[in-house]
């Protein structure tokens, strides 16, 4: 039986408190917001269409149906590319935080986010909301 997704992307509101990583080999902070974000390529309804293809697993899972969210952090770094992909918030079901973290490990590189000319890393949390029958 297929399973439908219905998912709502407010990135927008979800954007991570800056931090410091532990990587020994980045020193760089996150940051917050920067004077240039980065950008998805074609722009942030070209980030909503590649969200919403989310699809789960063909084999059955005993998932519950209804309302379910994980919160999914990642860094866009320097050069454009994703990095540093978890789980913020787990939904509580293994399959869907994995299938979401996934699906951002697979995003395409992004125009890098700048602050004072230079390229920075920012840090970003997305919401995904699963609608289970």
């Amino acid at each position: 039986m297929k399973r439908f997704v219905i998912f709502s992307l407010m990135i927008t509101l979800f954007v991570a408190v800056a931090s410091a990583q532990d990587n020994p080999k980045q020193h760089d902070e996150f940051f917050k917001t920067v004077e240039v974000m980065p950008e998805y390529p074609g722009g942030q309804s070209e980030l909503m269409a590649y969200m919403v293809k989310v699809n789960l697993p063909k084999a059955e899972y005993a998932i519950p149906p209804g309302d379910v969210a994980v919160y999914v952090s990642f860094v866009i770094e320097k050069d454009g590319s994703v990095s540093n992909v978890t789980a913020a918030k787990s939904s509580g079901i293994d399959v869907l935080d994995e299938t979401a973290i996934a699906h951002v490990r697979k995003m395409p590189n992004w125009k890098p986010g700048y602050q004072d000319g230079k390229a920075v890393r920012v840090q970003y949390v997305v919401p995904f909301k699963f609608k289970l029958p």
